[in-house]
């Protein structure tokens, strides 16, 4: 295993892509700059995608530069509009031997980095042969910050996945070997390609569950996770798959906590995220078209 510190490559790249974020980039930057200096010096690269802002988000970014780079290696890129885009432009740009992706409208809480970068080590030496992929806890949130609920790592099968994000792409450390190896599609409406993506990488890692933190996912009515699982309901498939997709969903479901009074809101007719927000909300770059 290469150690920790080999001062010839970043242990980790994170990739940070937005797209109109103003609205909650200043967060995302808050929990990135109380966590890198938890690595040493050296250690961890940043790699910032401007997907084709039109507001001040990179402006913000570019005021924390010097708070960065006094602990990370930083990087600026710009790409086409459209979240595949955004991420396989960071991914281009990553020198990391793994990378991990932080949402410009997500957070870290204290001390994840340290704790996932402990758990890819720990996975390394456990599977010395295997490109290990960890992925951890997440705890969703609303436009606010407030928790909604938290859904423990679900053991990974291809199949499940197929049709219902066991890994929902930023909660995982990726070997950047394989990032750059299974790049993001790029369809031609530009919807976001991350759960497919994930399948086929997960083609070649072994998963690894790890549960010691969690990444705060933030979800709301536009919100690309909510677009893709209205475009999923919608698709009708045939009574097989859709018997199968139903299962897949129970299954990663019965990871999550508040289930009761979650399916007492579904049948009152209510969710979490039913109503869009006004067009001044935050805007993660997946939602980009």
């Amino acid at each position: 295993m290469e150690p920790l510190t080999d001062s010839h490559l970043p242990f980790v790249t994170v990739i940070v892509a937005a797209r109109n974020a103003a609205a909650t980039i200043s967060t995302t930057l808050d929990s990135l700059e109380r966590n890198i200096p938890d690595l040493p010096a050296g250690t961890v690269e940043l790699v910032f995608v401007d997907g084709d802002c039109t507001d001040e988000t990179m402006q913000l970014v570019a005021a924390r530069h010097q708070t960065l780079a006094a602990f990370a290696r930083c990087h600026y890129v710009r790409s086409d509009i459209g979240v595949a885009n955004a991420y396989n432009a960071g991914v281009a740009r990553a020198t990391g031997r793994y990378g991990m992706f932080l949402n410009a409208d997500d957070e870290w809480p204290d001390g994840y980095l340290a704790a996932v970068a402990g758990a890819v080590e720990r996975a390394e030496r456990r599977y010395p042969e295997s490109r290990c992929v960890v992925y951890t806890t997440i705890v969703f949130i609303n436009q606010q910050g407030e928790r909604l609920f938290r859904r423990e790592p679900p053991f990974y099968f291809h199949a499940v996945h197929k049709r219902q994000s066991v890994i929902l792409h930023p909660n995982a450390a990726y070997p950047m070997v394989l990032l750059k190896r299974h790049p993001f599609p790029v369809h031609p409406d530009l919807r976001p390609s991350d759960h497919e993506q994930v399948y086929n990488l997960m083609k070649e890692a072994k998963p690894v569950r790890f549960s010691g933190s969690h990444y705060r996912y933030r979800i709301w009515a536009n919100s690309g996770t909510v677009r893709r699982a209205h475009t999923r309901n919608a698709a009708r498939p045939g009574w097989p798959e859709r018997l199968l997709g139903v299962f897949c969903r129970v299954y990663v479901q019965s990871f999550e906590s508040r289930l009761l009074p979650r399916l007492m809101m579904r049948i009152d007719g209510q969710t979490y995220w039913r109503q869009p927000v006004p067009s001044s909300g935050p805007s993660r770059i997946m939602d980009a078209q």
